[in-house]
């Protein structure tokens, strides 16, 4: 018994795998393992990129000790159309390099049942999935389009001069262009507004003052698509939808909100074409707040362990270089460590230091890490990170992170509570129950954690995904099913909130979120005057 292609053969309906599919004889037995399903709805029509004419641009914190002004700006350009169109821009970037070991090229949604004319095949081979050819596109300087025949088990590439026909297939795919990162560390003024034209997608960077109020959303788990990890709550809470209308729509009318996190497993994928789907949906002013992003277990292996590991997963060296957070590693390369292939070593040994960040927006304090690595990488970092809160306190200090328990590539030390408990014993850090976390993993949303006298942790893993027999095994919402964010806001009249909206659930899989958008648009103070919505988790003064 063996695992032929954890890529292609993991997927149940209506729940997480999370490394459940470890023994699949062929690698297709869907009768036994779910039906294919990489034609959903909501992707019918959806095969073309459709970014109209704007580039794809990403802002971050820099790290902290490099200095509350500066921030990351970077650009994803994924075809000859965009290269072109940021050299017209004249803009300079520190950093301008292709996507290395993962995501390395942009491919549409496909079209289904289609094949490309018999003149453009430049060559037939067998295969054992989809993933395995679009790798062989990936690597052939002359593929354009590859066309992946399920039944026959081969794949075919094809040219530019390849004209769609309908064929027994089960999708052809277009390459659309090599991705490429391009970033600097730019200097801001905080309490006021930076304005960045980059190529006319118009850019407006706000930078609270340091250690004036602030507020963020955070989702964790969010799964959009059954491409690689199936839930029936995609369709029943229309995520994908949902997702790109909620934020857009929060962040439109929300005054002083400054951040966006999503704490790990974003978009269950494999090879970015889901994820840049979505991102193509964000508006230019979401876009424009600060991304603060830690990866999970999905983000590495797209099946949810070490034990599922394919040749075709990206490792979260694609979501490294996507979504382009100012690590560690810029302080000793150019933004992150490359130089070795995570294909020929254990890959959590190597970079660990590209996804250890921290920061402060306001007077809120952020770490991000990923409990992929050991304690021995992570306390070192946690030690240099906790030394710049004692030289810059914050109000509160959040551990972001994806592993809310050990298991699933995360030892049992590196459970977020658990290194919440060692850094409480680090100077800068010992601040008592201001050192909270927010959380994903498992799929429900609860009050994870109580300090001395307040809530400290805060689990959000419920945004698309449920696992059967969490709620009596975790004392999730006594419904089956939660889909919701986090809104967290320090006020001027200094008091820290955490708020949870609920947008969604078994009984009530639209009113509540038809109800909250309204309020959003409509109130006049965005997503703050929507709270009587929301159950407020946590309000304190700081």
């Amino acid at each position: 018994v063996a695992v032929v292609d954890p890529g292609d053969a993991g997927r149940l309906r209506g729940q997480d795998t999370h490394g459940q599919v470890e023994a699949v004889v062929g690698g297709d037995d869907w009768t036994r393992y779910g039906r294919e399903e990489i034609y959903e709805p909501w992707l019918q029509g959806r095969g073309e990129v459709a970014r109209g004419g704007k580039l794809d641009v990403r802002v971050s914190r820099a790290l902290g000790e490099k200095g509350y002004d500066k921030v990351r700006l970077s650009v994803i350009t994924e075809s000859a159309e965009d290269e072109e169109m940021l050299r017209k821009s004249g803009l300079a970037f520190e950093y301008s390099k292709p996507f290395q070991y993962g995501w390395e090229f942009r491919y549409d949604l496909g079209r289904v049942a289609t094949a490309c004319s018999t003149e453009s095949v430049r060559s037939n081979h067998k295969v054992t999935s989809d993933s395995a050819c679009r790798d062989l596109c990936s690597t052939n300087a002359d593929c354009a389009y590859y066309t992946y025949y399920k039944q026959l088990q081969s794949c075919a590439l094809a040219s530019e001069a390849c004209k769609l026909t309908k064929a027994p297939a089960t999708a052809t795919y277009r390459k659309v262009g090599r991705r490429t990162l391009h970033s600097k560390i730019l200097s801001v003024k905080p309490g006021t507004t930076t304005e960045v034209d980059v190529a006319g997608t118009k850019i407006t960077i706000q930078l609270p003052r340091e250690d004036g109020p602030t507020s963020g959303i955070v989702w964790a788990d969010p799964d959009v698509s059954s491409r690689w990890v199936g839930s029936n709550l995609i369709e029943d809470f229309a995520v994908f939808k949902r997702s790109h209308e909620m934020i857009n729509a929060i962040t439109a009318s929300t005054s002083g909100l400054d951040f966006f996190q999503v704490v790990g497993d974003t978009f269950y994928d494999q090879d970015g074409r889901i994820t840049s789907t979505l991102m193509d949906e964000f508006s230019e002013v979401t876009k424009s707040k600060f991304w603060m992003l830690s990866p999970g277990n999905h983000d590495f292996w797209v099946h949810g362990t070490p034990s599922t590991d394919s040749e075709h997963d990206q490792h979260a060296m694609g979501f490294m270089q996507y979504y382009a957070q100012d690590t560690v590693a810029s302080l000793t390369h150019d933004v992150f460590d490359l130089t070795v292939d995570p294909a020929t070593i254990q890959q959590p040994q190597v970079t660990s230091d590209n996804f250890f960040w921290f920061n402060k927006i306001g007077n809120l304090g952020f770490v991000g890490f990923t409990s992929s690595a050991q304690w021995s990488q992570v306390e070192p970092r946690l030690e240099q990170a906790c030394a710049y809160f004692a030289n810059n306190p914050a109000a509160a200090v959040f551990l972001v992170a994806h592993w809310d328990i050990s298991g699933m590539g995360a030892s049992a030390d590196m459970a977020i509570n658990s290194v919440r408990e060692r850094a409480l014993t680090i100077p800068g850090c010992d601040i008592g129950d201001r050192l909270k976390f927010v959380t994903g993993h498992r799929h429900c949303n609860i009050i994870l954690n109580m300090g001395v006298s307040e809530p400290v942790g805060f689990l959000v893993g419920a945004h698309g995904l449920h696992m059967p027999g969490e709620k009596a095994e975790r004392q999730c919402h006594p419904l089956d099913s939660q889909y919701g964010f986090l809104y967290i806001e320090t006020t001027e009249d200094e008091y820290l909130r955490i708020h949870y909206f609920e947008e969604a659930n078994t009984l009530e899989p639209s009113a509540r979120y038809d109800k909250l958008l309204q309020c959003v648009r409509s109130n006049g103070a965005g997503l703050a005057g929507c709270t009587h919505l929301a159950t407020t988790w946590l309000s304190v003064k700081v």
